[in-house]
């Protein structure tokens, strides 16, 4: 039988005698060492998480200031996760480092992402944790940690080696079985506290993102309440911002959208032989006008100059996408679906939706291309890691897919990727074999221009004469490397076009820029600000017609045949594919009509931005567009989450029977 008597003589953690009353000199194996560090390392480990994250020590003592409850939650939740793992272990030091490692781990990773996207960690970028290798070759080589933070985390490690020399084994009155048990009880009773019951603190208002919780709670308690928000919508029960809809009440709401007639207007096709068009959607790595983004350099050469002189003759216009700098794949598939961003459940993107069959399910562009008689095929001249694209893609619709791994071993690069002229010829490749009169819809993503860019990321500077007298002889490098690959993808889509014009079928060419390069070098100090096309490079300072400038880049749409197509000033991503659809004169699908619909209130919507129809920014939801986006988002849980809406929705609407 265990005897535990916990109400012994002379149990005093502090030292016998009582608090104070202890006399002797601290030496090794002190057991006072053991609180001494306990109370010290979680105060350590925050302090240098918040220094590399807000790099500004004035930012961190302010938030201190101003948010004592985040960390005072914060400091009691870490000291009892490392007084647990110490009991579990009997040895602080290793207690300490089972919660300091990882949570370092993600204040490292999310400064990362802030330096290179200006943009730090949210939930859902955990289910590229297995990408992180093929992600860590993105990152700049030259990375400038603040050194506030260095010296905090040096104090850290000098607090576990310290705990390790002079605390040795646990007290004397926790080394017992039952008095750790008793101890680790009472350490899960306030860790549960702390983590639970002040849940809607963590989770905060349903407007705010991550950037704002963080900035409330600090990085970690941030992400804390960003998990609690995913777990609030995966508990059975709707998302806060959606109020369940009778199958009867949508119905009557997508009734008016029946399938009609394409808006393509093809003046010139009896001259090609009445061929359906050829479709070829080009999506340019980073591709963006510097002449705009750049205020304040000069160059010699025109690095764009046949963008330039192809948008002067043909229908271009701004590209609203829902991406800065990174995050290819969730712009691919806005355009391909229709789905805003800023729809999709917190734990998800577009290109991570975790329902099984989810892009089975999804309506898609390239899906009514095929079901119009189109070979649907795409070519990236990069791998297929990222994103799950050889599934995903697969799923929405495409035929075929070429990756880097099918070019040939000596297929010429651009710094480290494929080229973009080795793009342009694989594209010519395709359309010579495809069969006479065979309709073809095209999808192919550059690479050549993607991140990182940084002086010397090519064996010469570009030859185009950049200067600028903003910018330091680091910076201005970085520029020259960013025009660089912006000239090197106009030669190869110049390329592109001169073949175009004499192919003797007719041809629309759909081009755009992804979004805006990465052009971060720390997280408080970026070009674009350097340059004043920004005024800050602080992301939660901006405003809403900020926000929508750093998510806008170019497009345009040209054809070989002179088709006079109609083509919008700006356009959002959700739109540009169903505009395609009515380009090249394919039926629509009625969920593509919805969206047409929806554009004259809704222009573009993701996590910090919503631009209506007439194209005004806002980065809250304006109140009068909330019963759009509530029926828009009531059909796409439906369709790619039918499971979960089941248990908490009245019933599937019939969209079959709508003709959707």
């Amino acid at each position: 039988m265990v005897q535990c008597d916990i109400l012994e003589d002379n149990v005093d953690i502090f030292g016998k005698g009582g608090v104070g009353m202890d006399r002797r000199p601290w030496g090794k194996g002190d057991e006072r060492w053991f609180w001494v560090w306990l109370c010290a390392a979680p105060l350590l480990l925050i302090l240098s998480i918040e220094f590399i994250t807000r790099v500004s020590p004035l930012s961190v003592f302010s938030w201190l200031g101003r948010e004592p409850a985040a960390f005072l939650l914060t400091y009691l939740a870490v000291a009892c996760l490392m007084l647990l793992a110490a009991l579990a272990v009997k040895r602080l030091w290793i207690g300490i480092l089972i919660p300091a490692v990882p949570a370092l781990i993600l204040c490292v990773v999310n400064y990362l992402k802030l330096s290179v996207n200006g943009i730090g960690l949210v939930v859902s970028d955990m289910a590229l944790a297995g990408n992180a290798g093929t992600l860590m070759e993105f990152m700049p080589p030259k990375l400038r940690f603040p050194g506030w933070g260095i010296l905090a985390t040096v104090l850290l490690v000098g607090a576990v080696a310290a705990a390790k020399v002079l605390a040795p084994a646990l007290p004397k009155d926790l080394q017992g079985k039952c008095r750790r048990g008793i101890a680790a009880l009472i350490a899960v009773a306030v860790a549960a506290a702390v983590l639970l019951a002040p849940w809607f603190y963590y989770t905060g208002p349903k407007t705010e993102n991550q950037a704002e919780r963080d900035d409330r709670l600090g990085l970690l308690a941030g992400l804390y309440g960003g998990v609690l928000r995913v777990v609030s919508r995966s508990m059975n029960a709707p998302p806060p911002d959606l109020d369940p809809a009778d199958p009867s009440d949508l119905i009557e709401a997508l009734a008016p959208v029946s399938p009609s007639p394409s808006q393509g207007l093809f003046p010139d096709l009896t001259a090609k032989r009445g061929k359906l068009p050829t479709v070829i959607m080009l999506m340019s790595e980073s591709f963006c006008d510097p002449a705009v983004v750049l205020p304040g350099v000069e160059f010699e050469t025109d690095p764009v100059a046949n963008f330039h002189a192809i948008c002067k003759s043909t229908p271009s216009g701004v590209f609203l996408t829902n991406s800065y700098a990174g995050g290819t794949g969730n712009v691919e598939m806005e355009v391909f679906t229709g789905i805003p961003a800023g729809l999709v459940p917190e734990r998800d993107t577009l290109t991570t939706l975790s329902a099984v069959g989810a892009y089975a399910n999804a309506p898609s562009i390239v899906k009514a291309f095929g079901e119009a008689g189109y070979h649907t095929a795409m070519i990236h001249t990069y791998n297929d890691q990222l994103y799950n694209r050889r599934n995903n893609l697969a799923d929405i619709g495409f035929d075929d897919m070429t990756f880097e791994a099918d070019f040939p071993s000596d297929t010429p690069r651009q710094g480290p990727y494929l080229s973009d002229m080795a793009l342009t010829d694989a594209v010519i490749e395709k359309l010579e074999e495809k069969a006479d009169g065979e309709p073809l819809f095209l999808y192919a993503l550059s690479m050549g221009n993607h991140q990182p860019i940084f002086e010397g990321k090519y064996t010469q500077p570009s030859g185009l004469g950049t200067s600028s007298t903003l910018l330091d002889e680091e910076d201005l490098g970085s520029v020259d490397a960013l025009a660089q690959g912006l000239h090197n993808a106009d030669v190869a889509l110049g390329a592109l076009v001169d073949y175009l014009e004499d192919y003797d079928e007719p041809v629309i060419l759909v081009f755009w820029g992804d979004h805006l390069p990465g052009m971060y070098v720390t997280p408080d100090h970026s070009i674009f600000s350097a340059l004043g096309y920004v005024p800050t490079a602080d992301i939660a300072q901006w405003s809403a017609e900020t926000v929508k400038q750093m998510y806008s880049t170019n497009y345009f749409v040209w054809n070989n045949y002179g088709a006079r197509l109609k083509a919008p000033k700006e356009v959002g991503a959700m739109q540009l594919g169903s505009l395609t659809l009515g380009w090249a004169g394919v039926e629509k699908p009625a969920y593509f009509q919805w969206v047409d619909m929806s554009k004259e209130n809704l222009r573009e919507y993701h996590g910090s931005l919503y631009v209506d129809g007439a194209g005004t920014p806002t980065l809250q939801v304006p109140q009068e567009d909330e019963g759009l986006l509530n029926t828009y988002r009531q059909f796409l849980y439906d369709v790619l989450y039918p499971k979960e809406t089941q248990a908490w929705s009245s019933g599937l609407t019939d969209y079959a029977a709508l003709g959707w």
